[in-house]
């Protein structure tokens, strides 16, 4: 098998034994302790065996080092100065920040030296100074803001201790070395979870310290439980379509790593989503129809524009069709915003817009438009329903605009009982957040702004919305006002109107336990 032969050799290359005997030998890093077992048979068990393995070794490796340490005179005598120089000449297998830890609560750093925060109320602190090692417990750094898994051992003096040493893993670090090293196929994926459930680590970012237990499926948590009973064995679950995977305890961390098929991606999207989906984009579509239709009416009712008599009675008529009208305006052949209505508008007459796309767009070739969303000079996102005007002879002389407002028009059509989950995002093919439930996105792109980055799923996800005019899909991204990441479906439509078009993406929690 091809999946077979790569996915062992990348492991055979950074440490583990032959998966294959048909595997080309590779030459061994001798910084790098080959295990010491030996696979012949092929398939996803050899593979999730081996892998299991390989990041069992890595973190007891570590764990046995820290031990070494921490039975120095230094660490005992709580020398910061002497434990800092063993740490230097530790030669880490995993990207981590090295610590100690003194009984009060403060730590210093192998890079930083003494810290101003305290550890005292972190959950593994009184087992760890009650003497119980701490293996990889999930937390999200005070010193990086980063996911880390925290290893450490006691310092003891005699019977007492007096400190301990530890490491805080970069599990995204990590997340990346093991995607490169297992190179797996198309519709596979791996992850490890611990006794609690914790994701420690995952093909897909985003999914990193969630927890199956209370963020998964009722199947997935039911396989998962069930494969906390033993050591190896295969499970079924549904996770955006049905998945087969092979799983492997960690001889030491008291982990489970699965390596994973996926089945069919295809989400399921329940009866009363899709009649809300369609709701709102019928809805939205008709709003936008009849705002152009009024627009061209009003525009063919007063025939030739002179682009200096005084066209407020036209753009009031523009600007009453729709509630959902913000103003109506004449843009000049320059792209100068000559007239407004309803005059309480008047501040921004003069201004000038031809940097704006549209507008940009409308003076090279003047037809209807429908432009993607810009900063209006009034303030806010706005988009423009555009048609062109011309005076008596012909003439291109400008346009008037429609101002909508995209989110108060989502939060107009998008009429749904309180608590039902349901959650309404607006989208232009390019990315850009157009409305959201939560009102911090609103304006954002999802492919650049940095606040998305973490989140490659939901990435991923846009450019299959940017891409097509409907489908579904699954993504992680916390609940509007909450830091709390979730497991979320969606499934969109699209709303078209000249030369524009809005995503229409209707999301709910995928999972009950959420």
């Amino acid at each position: 098998m091809t999946f077979i032969s790569h996915a062992t050799a990348r492991l055979v290359a950074v440490g583990c034994a032959a998966l294959l005997s048909v595997a080309p030998a590779v030459p061994q890093d001798s910084s790098v302790r080959s295990s010491p077992f030996e696979i012949t048979t092929p398939g996803p068990a050899a593979v999730v065996n081996a892998a299991a393995h390989y990041v069992d070794e890595i973190f007891a490796q570590t764990l046995a080092s820290l031990e070494l340490i921490a039975a120095t005179p230094e660490a005992r005598a709580g020398d910061w100065e002497g434990v800092r120089r063993y740490l230097l000449k530790f030669e880490p297998r995993l990207a981590a920040i090295h610590f100690y830890l003194r009984p009060d609560g403060r730590y210093y750093t192998r890079g930083s030296g003494l810290m101003p925060a305290n550890l005292t109320d972190r959950p593994y602190f009184e087992p760890l100074f009650a003497g119980e090692p701490v293996r990889g417990y999930p937390v999200i750094s005070r010193a990086t803001g980063r996911k880390v898994a925290v290893l450490a051992v006691p310092v003891f003096d005699d019977t007492r201790v007096v400190g301990a040493v530890g490491a805080s893993v970069f599990l995204d670090e990590l997340r990346v070395r093991l995607n490169a090293e297992l190179a797996l196929p198309a519709g596979y994926t791996w992850f490890v979870v611990d006794r609690d459930g914790n994701t420690l680590l995952d093909r897909d970012p985003e999914y990193i310290l969630m927890n199956v237990f209370e963020q998964g499926g009722a199947a997935m948590q039911t396989a998962v439980r069930a494969a906390q009973d033993s050591d190896s064995g295969i499970a079924q679950y549904a996770f955006g379509g049905s998945r087969t995977a092979h799983y492997r305890r960690l001889p030491t961390m008291d982990w489970w790593m699965f390596l994973a098929r996926q089945g069919n991606p295809e989400i399921d999207v329940p009866p009363g989503h899709v009649q809300a989906l369609d709701t709102v984009t019928e809805t939205l579509q008709r709003e936008l129809d009849t705002i152009d239709a009024a627009l061209s009416a009003a525009i063919d009712r007063h025939g030739a524009v002179d682009p200096d008599e005084d066209l407020h009675t036209l753009l009031e008529t523009v600007a009453n069709a729709s509630a959902h009208v913000a103003n109506a305006a004449f843009i000049d052949a320059d792209g100068v915003m000559r007239q407004i209505a309803p005059r309480d508008h008047a501040a921004v007459e003069g201004t000038d817009v031809s940097h704006q796309a549209h507008v940009r767009t409308m003076l090279q070739v003047p037809t209807a438009r429908f432009g993607p969303a810009f900063d209006a000079a009034e303030g806010g996102l706005g988009a423009s329903v555009m048609r062109p005007v011309f005076d008596a002879r012909g003439r291109f002389v400008g346009a008037v605009s429609a101002l909508v407002r995209p989110s108060a028009l989502a939060r107009a059509v998008h009429v749904h009982p309180p608590g039902d989950g349901q959650e309404l995002w607006l989208m232009q093919p390019d990315g850009r957040i157009l409305h959201d439930e939560d009102a911090g996105e609103i304006g954002r792109v999802l492919f650049t702004d940095p606040a998305y980055a973490q989140y490659a799923g939901l990435q991923a996800l846009g450019r299959s919305i940017a891409g097509s005019p409907e489908g579904a899909g699954g993504y992680v991204f916390p609940a509007a006002g909450s830091s709390k990441d979730l497991v979320k479906h969606a499934a969109w439509r699209t709303v078209r109107l000249h030369d524009g078009q809005w995503r229409v993406v209707l999301a709910w929690q995928a999972f009950d336990g959420n």
